[in-house]
């Protein structure tokens, strides 16, 4: 994205370091009979979903308008 000139690569940036964070409080979660196994995986379905939906759809009009 750097490479490419992304100008949303921070916010990007931001949205997988967000992941990051939550990831590590569910899998927190999971550890100490807080959150189902089911319950992470649900969560990173969705996540993926909406994210694919949100964020990579402007990364990918982008990467298509400068022919990459």
């Amino acid at each position: 994205m750097i490479d490419v000139g992304y100008p949303d690569y921070d916010a990007h940036r931001c949205e997988h370091k967000r992941l990051l964070a939550l990831l590590e409080d569910r899998a927190y979660s999971v550890l100490h009979d807080e959150m189902s196994p089911l319950g992470l995986a649900t969560f990173l379905f969705e996540w993926f979903a909406l994210h694919r939906i949100q964020v990579d759809k402007k990364l990918g009009a982008f990467l298509r308008e400068r022919d990459f």
